[in-house]
């Protein structure tokens, strides 16, 4: 485990309700995100292609949905895949797949465990952990990987942490975002450049029943290279749930870093 009580912190953090909502939205929505997950795929493989062939790191492995994990076990000798916790479901289907390793780790270098401590320290002294002790490291592996893949990841990773903290009202807006800004930008710094592929939505649009663009709020909140780009797409994401009554769509990038 890489912190005490992993499962605990995970569940009182929501990590284990998002990953099984995944899952759940995707059986109502699989047809709308069809094209999301075929164009993902394709951008990791079409990234893939040229890089070495020894060891390959997947991070945001999830259910595997948007995942060529075939083309990944054909290519490279260890395809290791990331994500905080990994479903029971995918550790059995994998589980005979020599060249494949399950890593639970917290790819942001230490922000779960961060962000849970702050609330206690504050619960149990009353006092606020200030924005510069907060200290994460991006993400760090004990190998060399002849490639990486960040995928659908990167706007996630401050979502539950911010929404646990916003529960305790220790932060205002601004700083809520200064802290979204020092994640994202940790774990795209810690891309190993000329090797690593990222994906990521970073807009959302919410539209009327009737399709009409009501708002748009942004995910990603640092500055992405545009040169790196290789393609963009929109994410059909929810029909009328995740906003009552109305349609929310993602837009996503890919880039080569």
């Amino acid at each position: 485990m890489f912190f005490n009580g992993k499962y605990r912190v995970l569940k009182k953090m929501h990590y284990v309700s998002d990953q099984q909502g995944i899952i759940e939205r995707y059986m109502k929505e699989s047809d709308s995100w069809a094209a999301h997950l075929e164009n993902t795929k394709n951008a990791i493989i079409q990234s893939a292609i040229g890089k070495g062939t020894e060891n390959c790191a997947i991070l945001g492995s999830g259910w595997l949905l948007d995942i060529p994990v075939e083309f990944l076990c054909r290519h490279f000798k260890k395809v290791y895949l990331f994500d905080v916790i990994h479903p029971t479901q995918i550790k059995h289907k994998l589980h005979k797949v020599e060249n494949v390793i399950l890593v639970e780790q917290d790819i942001t270098g230490g922000a779960i465990q961060e962000f849970y401590d702050s609330v206690i320290m504050f619960k149990s002294m009353g006092r606020r952990k200030e924005l510069s002790e907060f200290i994460f490291e991006g993400f760090h592996y004990p190998i060399e990987f002849d490639f990486i893949a960040s995928v659908n990841i990167l706007n996630q990773l401050d979502i539950l942490l911010i929404d646990y903290l916003k529960e305790y009202n220790l932060y205002s807006e601004e700083e809520l975002n200064q802290l979204r800004i020092s994640i994202q930008q940790k774990h795209f710094d810690t891309l190993t450049v000329g090797k690593s592929c990222l994906i990521t939505d970073y807009e959302e649009l919410i539209l009327d029943n009737k399709n009409q663009l009501e708002k748009t709020n942004p995910l990603v909140y640092i500055q992405l290279p545009k040169e790196k780009i290789i393609k963009n797409w929109q994410w059909q994401f929810d029909h009328q749930t995740y906003y009552p009554g109305k349609n929310l769509i993602f837009n996503v990038t890919a880039l080569e870093i």
